[in-house]
């Protein structure tokens, strides 16, 4: 069955064991498990009624976390619809954008209280616009013992995914087939070669690619996926559940160490997953060497929301800074030091008021704004080519290296950021959630002390800023799949800087 619709995947799992859980999730205080068998009937209502409706367009999401959004996904890919589902935290101005944009008249959003809190004021701008629920989609559990069976000659349906925003004040509406999707969810299961005992914890925003992906696979497999109660709960989620497998980003992987180490407040002993997915960035050396130790299999990824997976590798020691060899599918090539990507996941194109535009270059490659190279072991991403800025000798300066050294020093979950000064001068910002120990900050300028005095003068760190609060994406610091926004902590911390 490969790479047919996810759809063909699910009917199968219900037709030869429809009592398989599929999800499970907490509501109402309680683990509440879903089967194959529950997903597919209720997927295939809401198809029906869909369908019945003339509802066939592209539909919206808000995407959390929830079997009502898998419902809503599956119910549009059998009907060959368009799914376009963003971030909830994403600013009011970016959600009326996205709903003009991609002609959106039908909106799910978790519950009735972002009806409550977001209704009246998109009906100001968006007089058509309905509003529905994931909760009137599971809200009774009960789907009845009758299928209504769609007949699979539909299109094949789309997704609408929407990049975070890194380097746009906007972020861009990237429309896949849903075939992309499924290339790159069979190919996840080449490398993780899941078994039937596995189960997984999803806590990242489910309308990103990487979290979807892995989704699909677990559903292709038949394998439960638990979603966590809440991004602050996943340590206890892990020892409530017991999942052998975690997708996760650098900050997560960061807070779970914390937990295990530090001996945090909570309901359950920490359990460790079999194997612990994480992209957006590089893992640490302290979570490496936490991990390796422990036994758990970490994966380091690397993707985009244009070109879905690229490159994955186990990582056997916790300093190994690649990102393995590129998948089957993708072909990868560099011109001045940025990657260009071309393979079978590609997106179709940005989705406008105007229309679709098609970013390829003629020979079918997609540039990246990431720069990095190709070595033995395979695609070695060290930055943005927005991280790289002139400093005051008017060459480029990549500030990462030195970054992740400091991160060393600090032990932070979030690595100490260096930004250019509207003077030309290099300002480093060192964040801790909590109160920065007097040692720590010391440690940092004895680091920057023997910097300053073997670097050339125009890479001179001129300032340190501790900074003890969070950052995340609510706060506007890092994306929504936990890379740092550095033009946004700059304006934040130092473009208003004149001491």
């Amino acid at each position: 069955m490969k790479n047919k619709s996810l759809a063909s995947y699910v009917r199968k799992w219900a037709n030869e064991e429809g009592e398989r859980v599929a999800f499970c999730e907490y509501r109402k205080g309680t683990w509440v498990d879903f089967t194959f068998q529950e997903y597919k009937v209720a997927a295939e209502r809401l198809a029906k009624k869909l369908l019945d409706e003339n509802n066939t367009g592209t539909i919206g999401s808000i995407g959390t976390n929830t079997v009502g959004w898998n419902i809503l996904d599956l119910a549009i890919d059998m009907l060959g619809g368009t799914h376009a589902s963003f971030f909830p935290t994403f600013e009011p101005e970016t959600v009326n954008w996205i709903i003009s944009s991609t002609l959106i008249q039908t909106l799910y959003v978790p519950n009735k209280r972002w009806v409550d809190m977001i209704g009246s004021q998109l009906a100001n701008v968006h007089s058509n616009l309905e509003l529905r629920t994931f909760d009137s989609l599971i809200e009774n559990k009960t789907f009845g013992d009758v299928d209504v069976y769609l007949e699979s000659n539909s299109p094949e349906g789309k997704s609408i995914m929407f990049t975070s925003g890194t380097s746009t004040i906007r972020p861009k509406a990237v429309l896949h087939k849903n075939s992309s999707l499924m290339v790159y969810a069979n190919s996840l299961d080449v490398i993780y070669d899941l078994t039937s005992t596995d189960s997984g914890l999803s806590f990242l925003p489910i309308c990103h690619g990487y979290e979807r992906g892995h989704n699909y696979l677990f559903q292709l497999k038949g394998l439960k996926m638990t979603y966590a109660s809440s991004i602050l709960s996943v340590a206890d989620n892990l020892s409530a559940n017991c999942p052998t497998f975690l997708t996760a980003v650098p900050k997560i992987a960061n807070d779970v160490v914390d937990a295990v180490t530090l001996n945090l407040p909570r309901t359950h002993p920490t359990h460790l997953p079999r194997i612990i997915a994480s992209s957006g960035a590089t893992l640490s050396k302290k979570s490496g060497h936490f991990f390796t130790e422990k036994g758990v299999v970490l994966i380091q990824s690397y993707g985009l929301t244009e070109c879905l997976g690229v490159a994955s590798q186990v990582i056997s020691n916790s300093s190994n800074d690649n990102c393995g060899n590129p998948h089957p599918y993708v072909e990868v090539k560099l011109s001045e030091g940025q990657i260009l990507i071309k393979s079978e996941t590609m997106l179709v194109g940005y989705v406008s008021g105007k229309g679709v535009t098609n970013p390829l270059d003629k020979d079918g490659f997609f540039a990246t704004g990431d720069m990095g190279f190709l070595d033995e072991h395979g695609l070695v991403v060290y930055g943005r080519e927005g991280d790289i800025f002139k400093v005051a000798n008017g060459k480029f300066y990549d500030p990462r290296a030195v970054e992740n050294k400091l991160a060393e020093v600090t032990g932070f979950a979030i690595c100490p950021v260096l930004i250019l000064s509207e003077r030309l001068e290099l300002y480093l910002i060192v964040q801790g959630k909590e109160q920065i120990l007097p040692e720590v900050q010391e440690d940092v300028r004895q680091f920057i002390e023997e910097h300053n005095q073997v670097c050339p003068e125009w890479e001179t760190i001129e300032k340190i800023l501790f900074v003890e609060e969070e950052w995340n994406s609510i706060s506007g610091h890092l994306t929504h799949n936990g890379k740092l926004k550095r033009h946004a902590i700059a304006k934040a911390y130092l473009f208003n800087d004149r001491a």
